[in-house]
């Protein structure tokens, strides 16, 4: 690996341990749903911020579309949340840190591609919901 090689990868690993973070923050205010102040009102911030990450960083070939994948699902998460909608945000969430997982390797394995056991048979073809319908 020469030295723009690893200054890329140390950004894109900078942004990749804040974004774990900030999901990581949100997912323990997300378990005090219904708490005014310390719920989902204190999560949706952190997750704007993860998406603030996914867009100031210029991600390298197959990474730019998984950043996209990410924030997008962070998006539809948000969504999700603000309905007070339980059932959906579970399988939401799930997809949610797929995504993130398949960025994570990715950036683990820069600047060479992320072998497919990185992530795994679930990512392959997307979950069977995901391919009906689109997302």
């Amino acid at each position: 690996m020469n030295d723009a090689e690893q200054i890329k990868k140390n950004t894109l690993w900078t942004a990749v341990v804040n974004i774990d973070l900030q999901l990581y923050k949100a997912s323990v205010y997300k378990l005090r749903w219904g708490t005014p102040a310390a719920g989902i009102d204190m999560a949706l911030p952190c997750y704007d911020e993860a998406l603030q990450v996914l867009g100031e960083n210029d991600w390298p070939g197959k990474m730019a579309e998984q950043a996209r994948t990410l924030a997008a699902r962070i998006e539809k998460f948000k969504v999700t949340l603000n309905a007070r909608d339980v059932t959906t945000a579970s399988s939401d969430l799930t997809r949610l840190v797929y995504a993130f997982e398949d960025l994570r390797a990715s950036v683990r394995h820069f600047p060479a591609e992320a072998p497919a056991s990185a992530t795994g048979m679930r990512t392959a073809m997307g979950l069977p919901t995901e391919r009906l319908s689109g997302m």
